[in-house]
């Protein structure tokens, strides 16, 4: 054997040698690289998982967002199963300020027939309202009014009742009576109001259902009677009642009632002339109201009266014993006008046998309402009143006069 059979023998043996070691290295190379693929699928598996987790989550928090707020039903109470009733309070407000200007400052009085003006604070109401839970609800109003009034609570009750569920409530606390209706689009109180309203501590019960409603509540009263007197014991002597019908569409509504008061001198008014003195025998009253809108048309209709005579020396009118009443018939249109809301409105107000509480015996109203501004309103009032004539007791003037009110509301 030669050299160069042995240098081939060798370059043989070496060569099988190296390829063995190559394929042993591709296979460990390929290994690695199958491990290096299922750790990266289980990574891929991971965050798929993660991603799906982080959408379950987003969907639930869009539906939550998306959700109506919850409110406690009747069995659940706001204030026992979240302790938050303070988050239902809402606070609401009344601010007037009003310019007058008169032809003859006091129409009633033969000596001064001269003419005024004032600018005042009329009125400043703020209202808190709680709803404790879905059955308690409670109610604040403070006002004030300029030269009349200083800060007062003038309503303060707690009522019971959810309409909702049930058609019965119950109120308690200082309120304006249910007696009369006393509607307006005027700046100026109608004359039934001057006569009926009346603010005492009550205890009422109401019903309401499918338009029908109805009260009943008793007080105790400022003005006793002569036997009331005699007992010189605390009662509560006083009530009414009042009863109607209501319904209303987009387009039409619809209001009519009757109510009634078993005694007329407890009224702010009559109580005032009286000045604490007692009368002889109580004087029943009631007061019968209508009011009906359609489309843009509104018309507002008032009888208020007594339903027996005053004594002479309580309430006089023409050398005998007053029986009051008034009434009041208004009509008003709303229009839009240049992108805003106005309201044109007349009026026309009688009393009979009122004047010992310094009231005209007639009235003619013009009024015009502009809606400035969210909740901002500015109103004029143009008035024509004449008094009760001198064979009646009365001065037989007249008067004009104008009125400005810049009013917010909130």
């Amino acid at each position: 054997m030669n050299h160069k059979m042995i240098i081939l023998i060798l370059l043989a043996t070496l060569s099988g040698t190296g390829l063995v070691q190559a394929d042993m290295d591709m296979a460990k190379q390929m290994q690695d690289m199958e491990q290096r693929l299922q750790y990266l699928e289980r990574q891929l598996q991971s965050q798929d998982t993660l991603i799906q987790r982080k959408q379950d989550q987003i969907i639930a928090l869009e539906k939550l967002l998306a959700a109506p707020p919850v409110v406690a039903n009747a069995t659940t109470e706001p204030s026992e199963a979240t302790n938050d009733w303070h988050k239902a309070i809402t606070i609401s407000g009344l601010v007037e300020v009003e310019a007058t200007r008169t032809s003859n400052a006091d129409i009633n009085d033969t000596n001064n027939n001269n003419a005024a003006s004032d600018l005042v604070l009329a009125t400043v109401e703020l209202g808190l309202n709680a709803q404790i839970t879905d059955w308690v609800n409670a109610n604040i109003v403070l006002l004030y009014e300029e030269d009349q009034t200083g800060l007062d609570v003038d309503a303060a009750t707690i009522t019971l009742g959810k309409l909702e569920h049930n058609p019965f409530y119950f109120t308690a606390g200082r309120t304006a009576l249910p007696f009369g209706r006393f509607e307006t689009h005027m700046v100026s109180d109608p004359f039934t109001l001057e006569i009926g309203e009346i603010f005492e501590t009550v205890a009422l019960a109401g019903f309401e259902y499918q338009g029908f409603y109805a009260s009943a509540y008793v007080f105790n009263g400022d003005i006793k009677t002569l036997a009331e007197t005699q007992s010189r014991t605390k009662r509560i002597d006083n009530a009414g009642f009042n009863l109607g019908y209501a319904w209303e569409t987009k387009i039409q509504g619809l209001d009519i009632g009757l109510s009634y008061l078993n005694d007329l001198a407890e009224s702010d008014s009559i109580s005032e002339h009286l000045n604490g003195h007692n009368t002889q025998d109580e004087i029943a009253a009631y007061g019968l109201h209508a009011t009906y809108r359609h489309g843009p048309f509104n018309i507002i209709g008032e009888y208020l009266a007594a339903a027996d005579r005053f004594a002479l020396a309580e309430l006089d009118f023409k050398s005998t014993g007053a029986q009051p009443k008034a009434w009041n018939l208004e009509a008003a249109y709303e229009l839009p006008l240049m992108s805003k809301d106005h309201t044109l409105a007349i009026a026309y107000q009688v009393t009979e046998e009122a004047l010992a509480l310094a009231l005209p015996e007639k009235r003619l109203l013009l009024g015009w309402s502009l809606l400035m501004l969210e909740n901002t309103r500015l109103n004029l009032e143009f008035a024509y009143e004449q008094a009760y004539e001198v064979a009646d007791g009365g001065s037989g003037q007249d008067a004009k006069s104008l009125a400005v009110q810049l009013a917010v509301e909130f």
